[in-house]
């Protein structure tokens, strides 16, 4: 019978391999989609100039989707297609590997450091293919498997332990329970803070495009989706790494449960406001309103700042 944990260690550097690979090729889909952006704001000043208009941002550079080509169809991504084909053979390897780790132990694999760097990886591998299923996120491809192969490599480098048997106060069907749900949820959580930096600099980048600024940051920004955009994507990965998270509607020790926390509702609408709208006493003024961008509804008086 051939060494389970062997084929499992053969099966997570072979993983990290390809991930390898898949990261050089969605490195070079970045590449290709800045170069992109540069033709075709090339070529939306030439034909402005030649109709006597003065040169001018197209609708494209404002983070709307990719221009047509001249056969009507949008940009085909090639290296992102084969970035994800590779994602998928090494989630495979990835995959095998954990579950081998799981049969030799016999247990779940996530007693130790090294097996819950296994399973956490391959959780946020799974999520990442899984949601490009629904919406695409394959920009997101560099930033993935390049925080797996940091992760994946660190633990099998420096982490790595011999099968063991799970200590006995180890041994709940809770403690199962709670380290899957949160490592899938910090899977989720992962996709959405990558989402989160490119929606602060897509935002950036179109602040300056407004400005007039010929600094605009990195130029693949003009193939994604508005900043608008982009933030309800990740708001869509937050409530899902969020519902699978913990819940906070449990009560307290005393049995009671804490207002506004069970049901879900807010027991103010702003932080530092009451549930009128008004200002709190003893909170800060807010910035809108000491700038005097905006006017105190009605019957409300606005409290100081404390000293």
């Amino acid at each position: 019978m051939p060494d389970l944990d062997s084929l499992s260690i053969l099966f997570i550097w072979t993983a990290i391999a390809i991930y390898a690979a898949a990261f050089i090729a969605y490195a070079f889909d970045l590449a290709r989609r800045s170069e992109i952006t540069s033709d075709a704001r090339l070529e939306r000043e030439k034909e402005l100039v030649g109709a006597g208009a003065p040169p001018m941002w197209s609708a494209y550079e404002n983070g709307a989707e990719p221009p047509a080509s001249e056969g009507g169809a949008k940009p085909r991504y090639v290296m992102a297609r084969i970035g994800m084909t590779l994602t998928v053979l090494g989630f495979l390897f990835h995959l095998a590997a954990t579950v081998l780790r799981g049969i030799a132990a016999e247990r779940v694999p996530w007693a130790n450091l090294y097996e819950f760097a296994m399973t956490g990886t391959v959780l946020i591998m799974f999520v990442y293919l899984l949601v490009n299923t629904r919406m695409d996120l394959r920009f997101l491809g560099t930033f993935v498997t390049g925080l797996v192969i940091v992760l994946m490599g660190a633990a099998a480098v420096s982490f790595y332990v011999d099968v063991v048997p799970l200590m006995d106060p180890l041994k709940s069907v809770w403690l199962i329970i709670h380290v899957f749900v949160a490592s899938l949820s910090t899977a989720f959580f992962a996709l959405g803070g990558a989402l989160s930096v490119l929606q602060l600099m897509q935002s950036r980048r179109e602040r300056r495009l407004a400005e007039g600024s010929d600094k605009t940051g990195p130029r693949f920004l003009g193939t994604l989706s508005a900043a608008d955009r982009l933030e309800a994507r990740r708001f869509v990965l937050r409530s899902s790494a969020s519902s699978s998270g913990p819940s906070r509607s449990s009560p307290d020790r005393s049995g009671r449960r804490m207002p506004g926390v069970a049901t879900g509702a807010s027991t103010s609408k702003r932080p530092g406001r009451s549930s009128s709208g008004c200002s709190t006493p003893g909170t800060f003024m807010p910035a809108r309103l000491a700038a005097g961008a905006e006017t105190p509804r009605p019957g409300c008086q606005l409290s100081a700042s404390p000293q």
